[in-house]
């Protein structure tokens, strides 16, 4: 599955740089907040993970994502935060 991201990103791993809206099951969600980052290297390359609270652009109610980027084939990875499962 594919997702739009958008992100004030630079062409490195180690930058700093956050998710700013990404769209959802046809929803644009803006990020109001980072709540967790994550950075991780293993058989899949490099992975950058947040947990971020996102407001949908038409809805007043936000909701936790988590949002994550391969950055060894470049794709990105949308689902709802669910604590119950910690990776």
């Amino acid at each position: 599955m594919s997702y739009t991201v958008t992100a004030m990103r630079h062409d490195q791993p180690d930058s700093q740089d956050t998710p700013e809206q990404f769209e959802f099951q046809g929803q644009l969600y803006l990020v109001s907040e980072v709540l967790e980052h994550v950075q991780s290297t293993g058989e899949l390359g490099h992975i950058e993970q947040w947990r971020a609270r996102a407001v949908p652009v038409q809805l007043s109610a936000a909701r936790e994502f988590t949002l994550r980027f391969n950055w060894w084939d470049g794709s990105w990875t949308v689902e709802p935060y669910n604590p119950q499962e910690q990776r």
